[in-house]
């Protein structure tokens, strides 16, 4: 496991061997550990995730993500995997997806109370936008920018920009 942890961190630093071997440590781990205890297949799919985003290979973090959810997280950490589920979901084209986890995400934090808050609602409920408008369900993703608006008038598309295609 640290093999793997110093492959992955040698990886950040643009080691493509270095990279190209943590994968293959990372998948036999995953592939040996997955069928293990609970703390078994959360480590196994911690690494993956880790590994995922680091050799940007989003469809592998995605996938762990995923199954980070299913072994029912702390409270703690449930808000932050349907975040990631919900961009690397985006980013795997898994738009489908996307709205619902975004949901899940907005369910487990509640109303936003700080100016903070209510941005990265936004910006979570303007991904949710962008997937839908990928899906060509561009009704709905105006209705979800209309909302994230609602939330944070001031900067409904922080850290996006403005919607591709027809949307505002």
């Amino acid at each position: 496991v640290i093999e793997i942890l110093f492959l992955c961190s040698a990886s950040r630093e643009g080691d493509a061997e270095g990279l190209r071997a943590a994968g293959v440590l990372v998948e036999s781990f995953s592939k040996r550990w997955s069928k293990g205890a609970a703390s078994e297949r959360t480590m196994a799919a911690y690494l993956m995730l880790r590994w995922g985003i680091a050799s940007g290979r989003h469809q592998a973090a995605y996938g762990a993500a995923l199954v980070l959810l299913e072994l029912k997280p702390s409270p703690e950490q449930r808000p932050g995997l349907l975040k990631l589920a919900a961009q690397l979901g985006y980013q795997s084209e898994r738009f489908e997806a996307v709205p619902g986890h975004v949901d899940a995400w907005i369910e487990v934090k509640g109303m936003p109370r700080t100016a903070t808050e209510r941005a990265e609602t936004a910006e979570m409920m303007t991904l949710a936008a962008y997937a839908l408008h990928e899906l060509g369900r561009d009704r709905q993703a105006l209705a979800r920018v209309k909302e994230a608006y609602g939330i944070a008038p001031a900067e409904p598309f922080v850290g996006h920009g403005r919607l591709p295609g027809n949307l505002p």
